[in-house]
């Protein structure tokens, strides 16, 4: 790596250069790398190519791969290779998607989109030149950037019937997004819907797919993951700070929902704000095709 800069709090980027005459293996052997940002990478010259899972995606000049929050990749590099790197919040993403009534989830891709690639190469330049109202700008760019991926996905990020019909069942999950940090039951929740505990649970599931208190875990995990992603919380303040008093049981929680432990997140979140990659073993459970909401990363 050549260049490295936090330039917001949501946004950091690098540059590289790989100039020996063999390639760059990233984290070559039994080790596979995982990031605490949303990483946005392209090529100005040579080649490269990251493999996430089974897939290969090879990221040709102009092109942009999108490799999502804690994916387990592996990246070579071709010699000569000069490539460049956006570590986007997810935190960004997931508030352009709320207000595009879009889900906030992305797959590793590569974006064959010029306008996509030109906002890119601009957000980069803003950020590396950090030039007196850059981070105003910046705020805007990435923004834009948000949308421009989401954009890219919404065949797959659309959600044109996912909102559940019922307005009882909808007050329930406005209620959850209010209050998911309280100690909520099923029969206090089915009291915000104004209906009975044994009617509320099952229209519910049917409406969102999920039990209430499946749906509950998932937001009370997905946002300690959003503050874990930070590098500035414990694994304590970010367990208590989403409605758990019991360590172990969040942890347990945690790791069946990410396939890491609440520490493995925290040290992504603070690797993206040094220098240090992030290293995940393969003996983990796999993190999957579809990474959780609010974990973010770096480019090692």
């Amino acid at each position: 790596m050549t260049f490295f800069r936090e330039a917001t709090p949501s946004l950091n980027v690098r540059a590289w250069y790989v100039p020996r005459p063999e390639a760059h293996r990233n984290a070559s052997g039994r080790f596979v790398n995982a990031h605490s940002t949303i990483e946005i990478a392209w090529t100005q010259e040579g080649s490269s190519q990251y493999l996430v899972a089974s897939q290969t995606l090879v990221s040709p000049v102009a092109a942009v791969v999108v490799i999502p929050a804690l994916t387990e990749h592996r990246t070579t590099v071709a010699p000569g290779t000069r490539a460049r790197v956006l570590g986007l919040s997810h935190s960004v993403v997931e508030e352009v998607a709320d207000a595009m009534g879009l889900r906030a989830e992305l797959q590793a891709s590569v974006m064959a989109n010029p306008r996509l690639h030109r906002l890119c190469e601009h957000i980069f330049d803003e950020a590396a030149e950090g030039a007196p109202g850059h981070d105003l700008a910046l705020d805007s760019l990435t923004e834009a950037l948000a949308v421009e991926l989401l954009r890219a996905d919404v065949p797959r990020t659309s959600v044109p019937d996912s909102r559940p019909t019922d307005l009882r069942i909808r007050r329930a999950l406005d209620y959850i997004a209010s209050s998911y940090a309280e100690p909520l039951s099923l029969d206090g929740i089915a009291k915000v819907a104004g209906m009975s505990r044994f009617h509320f649970g099952r229209m519910f599931e049917a409406q969102v797919g999920k039990s209430p208190y499946r749906y509950l875990v998932d937001v009370r995990i997905a946002r300690a993951a959003a503050l874990l992603a930070t590098g500035r919380v414990s694994v304590t303040e970010a367990a208590l700070s989403v409605g758990y008093n019991d360590l172990g049981r969040f942890g347990r929680a945690f790791r069946a929902r990410f396939g890491v432990a609440p520490s493995e997140a925290l040290a992504a979140g603070r690797s993206a704000r040094g220098s240090a990659p992030v290293r995940i073993h393969p003996a983990e459970p796999s993190l999957g095709a579809r990474p959780a909401p609010g974990l973010l990363a770096r480019f090692a």
